[in-house]
């Protein structure tokens, strides 16, 4: 899988955490017992620290000063595992917000930064090193906090390269100039930002952001807008549809907002690519959301905190997968240290035999991946009379079933090439096969064979059935 390049505005977040008690003798403002300072990516950097917690490498790219808190965003991009292609500037310093926190309420927050200016020379150094390695991305994001380093020029080159190499590209914007913006796959504004853009108030209103919002995609150029709206959620605008798609808010108690707006980024950047459906990604953005503003100050959520929240919502039917999301979903299981075993068939008429077998195989692993043929395959297989039921109906059935965690299709005549991409811990088959005769043994950790139970096979009940006609 290919990685994701972040640009934007790099902002090193610091935390001054404590006690209230009293207030100051010498105004009236509150006492902070300071209990510890910490220190986390803020900006760009914190969307990129998102993007890989949610399990996706991820490569930043921005500007920070000759200067302590830029060494120490350098040292934080070590430990969340970002690659750093960050630019030094000796005319610039590094942003540094301080929040001070006292009994889990923000008190007051310091903004240490200078805007700067880049010449064309950085900008040119800038798109360079994005074109060398262009080939090693499939989504970009632009995380703009209008401090300086996303120029229009460098927004344009930037988008525009990805949009010629078919890379999706998701912005979170700032201002009002959003031409810088044009071709992008997902902008992300708040309703602030986008009132702003606007030039009017827009009330947090279902039926007035209809009103606002329908159409206003074809006319800012950009393919999808998602409005975030705080406490009511999300909506989705897409180019060329009226259709509107919201989202209801996930969180169940807010302590920090801080770095919302970052994990939803993330959480599109991590997921764009490889689902089949934006609604979905939205979704599990939302989600995603949801997590974060329960934690305090600028936070990550991390892939096995999602994947624990969307089990919790999935329905059978998103349990049919494609190949790009079998691997992605197989390797969030792997990193969470949970066994996965596969096993395939027909699975044409589904019977006890089939039942037990899957059965069985769940108590081998954690996540059981079943994979059918297509009917394409059943028929080269069987002959034109199979298989009685298509492959969506048997994907249904099977993904209904408590055992099974994930369903796929595939069309060849055996599962090797899947077997190949997903590397299961187990791989289990009726006991009618010997070790040596299945299948992508070589690419699994071990194999089972299952007893069979007898009696049982969809010929047989064919046959009956035919028996019974006659």
């Amino acid at each position: 899988m290919r990685k994701v390049f972040v640009f934007g505005d790099i902002i090193l977040d610091r935390y001054c955490i404590g006690s209230v008690k009293r207030l100051s003798p010498e105004s009236p403002v509150p006492i902070v017992n300071l209990q510890s300072t910490n220190k986390v990516l803020g900006g760009a950097a914190n969307v990129a620290a998102n993007i890989s917690a949610l399990g996706r490498k991820v490569d930043l790219c921005g500007i920070i000063g000759k200067d302590l808190a830029g060494n120490d965003v350098s040292e934080l991009l070590k430990k969340y595992g970002v690659g750093n292609k960050l630019h030094e500037l000796s005319t610039a310093k590094t942003i540094v917000k301080t929040r001070v926190i006292g009994n889990n309420q923000q008190i007051v927050r310091i903004d240490d930064e200078e805007r700067f200016v880049l010449d064309s020379v950085k900008e040119s150094t800038i798109i360079a090193d994005f074109k060398k390695d262009i080939e090693a991305y499939s989504v970009v994001v632009i995380s703009d906090y209008a401090k300086g380093a996303c120029t229009k020029s460098l927004c344009r080159q930037i988008i525009n390269l990805a949009h010629e190499n078919g890379i999706a590209v998701v912005v979170d914007p700032k201002g009002i100039e959003w031409e810088k913006y044009e071709n992008a796959t997902v902008v992300t504004p708040n309703l602030k930002e986008l009132s702003l853009l606007m030039g009017k108030d827009i009330e947090n209103d279902d039926l007035d952001i209809e009103r606002q919002c329908t159409g206003l995609c074809d006319k800012l150029k950009i393919k999808n807008l998602l409005l975030t709206r705080s406490e009511r959620g999300m909506s989705l605008f897409q180019s060329g549809s009226n259709e509107v798609i919201h989202e209801e808010s996930q969180a169940r108690e807010v302590f920090d907002v801080s770095g919302a707006g970052d994990t939803v980024v993330a959480a599109i950047a991590a997921y764009v690519d490889i689902e089949k459906e934006l609604k979905r990604v939205i979704h599990v953005a939302n989600i995603a959301a949801g997590i974060v503003v329960e934690k305090i100050g600028t936070a990550v959520v991390t892939r096995k905190e999602l994947n624990d929240w969307l089990e919790k919502d999935l329905d059978n039917e998103q349990k049919i997968v494609s190949l790009k999301v079998l691997v992605d979903i197989s390797d969030s299981w792997k990193e969470c240290g949970q066994t996965i075993c596969f096993t395939n068939g027909c699975f044409d008429v589904l019977h006890r035999g089939h039942v037990q077998l899957l059965k069985k195989a769940a108590t081998f692993c954690d996540r059981l991946i079943v994979a059918i043929n297509s009917d394409k395959s059943v028929r080269r297989l069987k002959g034109e009379e199979r298989p009685v039921n298509k492959q969506e109906d048997r994907a249904f059935i099977l993904s209904s079933l408590k055992y099974v965690d994930a369903v796929i299709i595939f069309d060849d005549d055996t599962p090797l090439e899947l077997i190949r991409n997903i590397r299961p811990d187990v791989l289990v088959k009726g006991a009618d096969y010997t070790v040596e005769n299945v299948v992508g043994r070589e690419y699994a950790g071990r194999v089972e064979l299952v007893d069979i139970v007898s009696n049982y096979s969809t010929t047989g009940i064919l046959n009956k059935i035919k028996s019974q006609k006659n």
